[in-house]
């Protein structure tokens, strides 16, 4: 089962820099990124999802992958589609610029299949550096983690 959720930690990551028109510059917006990346996350819109991340130098960071740039990360969201993995909520907690980067973090929960094929519910963090380029605002760098589930009782 771990296998199977960490492999979440990569997508948890999102977020508030979703590329869009206006870029956020408030919890409001920054959840409004996050909802989008999950919509994009969870219907399996491959293009959609690392439309959103810098094309050469976007980065997600987690337990069970790292990747950089678009074909990379393709290559591991397609990984955790594989395990069945569904966002049922992103919360952006905080969102602040510095100068043209947005610097946001919160907090992600998932089901995926555990090693017994039964969906199982996971959590985590999320933490993300987007840039403001005009137009539209791209993740540079996505780093989430899993909560570790707890012991099994005696």
């Amino acid at each position: 089962m771990r296998n199977a959720l960490t492999v979440l930690c990569g997508a948890a990551a999102l977020v508030s820099s979703v590329a869009f028109a206006a870029p956020p510059n408030s919890i409001a917006e920054c959840q409004q990124a996050a909802d989008q990346w999950k919509a994009a996350y969870n219907s399996h819109n491959l293009d959609a999802l690392v439309g959103m991340y810098d094309a050469k130098n976007g980065m997600t960071s987690a337990e069970a992958w790292t990747a950089t740039g678009r074909d990379a990360l393709a290559a591991g969201f397609k990984q955790e589609f594989s395990a069945g993995v569904m966002y049922t909520n992103i919360t952006c907690d905080r969102s602040n610029r510095v100068g043209h980067h947005l610097l946001s973090r919160g907090t992600w929960t998932a089901t995926a299949n555990g090693p017994d094929g039964k969906p199982a519910t996971v959590s985590g963090h999320w933490a993300s550096v987007g840039e403001d380029r005009g137009k539209e605002l791209l993740i540079l760098t996505l780093i989430g983690n899993t909560q570790s589930p707890p012991p099994p009782a005696k």
